[in-house]
């Protein structure tokens, strides 16, 4: 079958935009945000205009899967969710962005609510399962992205896409975290020259490794070997700069930039309760 053939269900649809001032922006308030638009003044804290496929550290939204999927460098349905703390919230959509999903089903806590999910892929058809039980059919429409109402509960999330035939064409899935919290502090280099720059990364996780992004928490971090360039996260809200040794996790994560000395880098992470810790050679 030729590509044109099989992306004949789809409607493409191009949008151009010219941006002229940031009217969309966020709020933070005691570790809990929300999106609103109302007006086109902020102060000084607000550093990005919290959209972009990526966040300030580079951890991918789910616009990023829907990219990916869009243009053909992903072969599995990409799921998202709105965070189901938040989904009653009207979300405003700029001009640069049109969901605050994330690839994450782990809103601990939080079973029984409802759930916004967005599955993208370019399949005519997306089933969707919460612990083996189907609770979603949908058809290719317009675009890339099938919207799902779901209740949420641990567990797991698959998407299923399937053909005009219902046969099969792949499936992909997001699990729950574990209880256990852990504060991983996670080097992207094991092993720096001395004098290289590396980047630190910082999230609540399971014993897995999968992020816990309801731990909105302040975090403080210590160099010992290295000297601290940066630290801070992805919220385009940042009154205290990316200069000090504080920052709070957004979505659970955090990330330093450490430029290494002569000899190991040892990075020590703390919220007063939990404390992580890694070892970068040099």
């Amino acid at each position: 079958m030729r590509d044109a053939d099989r992306l004949s269900h789809i409607k493409w649809r191009r949008q151009c935009h010219i941006v002229f001032a940031l009217k969309y922006r966020w709020q933070i308030i005691h570790g809990k945000y929300r999106e609103y638009a109302p007006s086109f003044f902020h102060d000084d804290s607000w550093v990005a205009a919290g959209s972009g496929r990526l966040d300030l550290i580079g951890t991918p939204w789910g616009e990023a899967l829907y990219t990916k999927v869009a243009f053909d460098l992903e072969d599995k349905p990409q799921i998202a969710v709105v965070p189901v703390n938040h989904t009653k919230e009207k979300h405003s959509p700029s001009a640069w962005r049109f969901s605050n999903a994330i690839p994450s089903w782990s809103w601990n806590g939080l079973d029984g609510k409802k759930a916004k999910v967005e599955v993208y892929s370019k399949a005519p058809v997306v089933e969707l399962y919460v612990n083996g039980e189907k609770v979603g059919k949908k058809k290719f429409r317009k675009n890339c992205c099938f919207n799902f109402s779901v209740i949420y509960k641990g567990g797991k999330i698959e998407a299923v896409a399937k053909d005009k035939d219902g046969k099969e064409l792949s499936r992909n899935s997001l699990v729950t975290a574990g209880e256990e919290t852990i504060l991983a502090v996670i080097p992207e280099k094991r092993k720096v020259s001395a004098g290289e720059v590396c980047f630190v990364n910082v999230a609540y996780t399971d014993s897995l490794g999968t992020v816990k992004p309801l731990c909105h928490k302040d975090i403080e971090i210590k160099v010992e070997g290295g000297e601290l360039l940066a630290f801070g996260n992805g919220c385009p809200v940042n009154k205290n700069g990316f200069n000090d040794t504080k920052t709070f996790t957004y979505y659970g994560r955090a990330m330093a930039v450490i430029k290494a000395g002569k000899t190991d880098v040892k990075v020590t992470v703390s919220d007063g309760t939990l404390t992580g810790e890694a070892v970068i050679k040099v």
